[in-house]
């Protein structure tokens, strides 16, 4: 990914960085106007290395749809139901997936070039959520089974919504990578969550440990995985799970923070962006390194704290987008765009990353 995307007074911008090289600074850019579906207003979730767009737009007769957009096609319409789509992943194949709802229930939504939409169904119950969505069209997520109970599965063309094999109450699948290693977590009786890792459908192992509770929620293409473990209320710990060689080896990111911290992205670098609980009302994001193995605060937020930031995609080039909200929280409203050494939002100099480099404005 090397674009980002934000709703400015109507219009969907989407700004291309060009002749960006992997961690490297600025760039020229491009701003794109992607246009509307006949309701004046649009806005996107997700983009590819092949500049593909997905979002939302209105339409004219007032229903919000999702849409795929190109160079070559334009904005197009996901399908004609006049149903609501929420469509927020891509891959870099083209395959789309989100949510869409049915009597205020939601389902999950696969689109492709060639079959167009399709409901992935359910495991027997009422709901299904996808998470993740690689480059070979597979999509893992939870979905209630006939009891009620969300279960972690797993979906191909081939063979269709699968449950994962599971040993607990409840599961749920995060991440999967294009090898088809799928991370997630398990939850018993006690409410406790075990960090999980399956190969397809297949249970694979348990891979932290901790009596408080653990999950996995990203994995990259050579098996690294980060997330997070519980020691205690408020002391989570963002964790992650390296492959050195043939070992795993299982580290914590050095972080001082007022409380909870998570791992929610790694990219095959080993780059990894999360977010962490630094004050009582300032939650910021972070990132780590090996070169960089003290997580260092991106600092996003006010003097005055009240204030959320949150990763929201990283891609190959250590490019990481991020996401800036009130005290509500997410869903964050006001977009950020960082690269080692330099964080910006539009006409702003914000802050710099890693600490000895030069912040640079946009």
């Amino acid at each position: 990914m090397n674009t980002i995307s934000c709703m400015a007074s109507g219009v969907l911008i989407v700004v291309t960085g060009l002749g960006v090289e992997g961690g490297g600074g600025g760039g020229d850019y491009r701003l794109t106007e992607l246009g509307a579906l006949g309701g004046g207003c649009s806005w996107a979730s997700e983009v590819n290395n092949a500049r593909q767009v997905i979002g939302q737009a209105w339409t004219g007769e007032g229903v919000l749809v999702g849409f795929i957009w190109d160079a070559l096609n334009g904005m197009r319409a996901l399908d004609d139901s006049g149903i609501t789509h929420n469509p927020y992943l891509l891959s870099e194949a083209g395959h789309v997936s989100g949510t869409f709802e049915v009597a205020g229930l939601t389902r999950a939504l696969y689109w492709d070039e060639t079959n167009g939409l399709q409901d992935l169904g359910t495991l027997g119950g009422d709901e299904t959520i996808p998470y993740a969505l690689n480059d070979v069209g597979q999509i893992v997520g939870q979905s209630r089974n006939a009891a009620g109970q969300w279960r972690a599965f797993l979906w191909d063309a081939a063979g269709g919504l699968q449950p994962l094999v599971t040993f607990f109450d409840e599961s749920f699948a995060r991440d999967i990578n294009n090898n088809g290693l799928v991370v997630g977590s398990q939850v018993g009786s006690d409410g406790i969550s075990i960090a999980s890792r399956w190969i397809g459908t297949t249970f694979f192992d348990y891979p932290i440990s901790s009596p408080s509770g653990s999950d996995l929620l990203a994995v990259n293409e050579l098996g690294d995985m980060v997330g997070w473990k519980s020691k205690s209320a408020l002391d989570i710990t963002p964790i992650g799970v390296m492959k050195l060689q043939q070992f795993n080896l299982q580290f914590e990111m050095g972080l001082e923070t007022f409380g909870p911290s998570k791992a929610y992205f790694i990219n095959d670098h080993q780059i990894v962006g999360g977010l962490s609980n630094f004050s009582i009302y300032d939650w910021e994001t972070f990132v780590w390194s090996f070169d960089n193995p003290i997580a260092t605060s991106l600092g996003i937020g006010t003097a005055g704290g009240e204030n959320w930031g949150g990763v929201l995609d990283l891609n190959e080039e250590d490019q990481f987008l991020l996401g800036f909200g009130g005290l509500i929280g997410p869903p964050f409203t006001d977009p950020y765009f960082g690269v080692q050494g330099q964080i910006t939002r539009v006409g702003d100099l914000l802050v710099a990353w890693p600490p000895d480099s030069e912040a640079i404005a946009s």
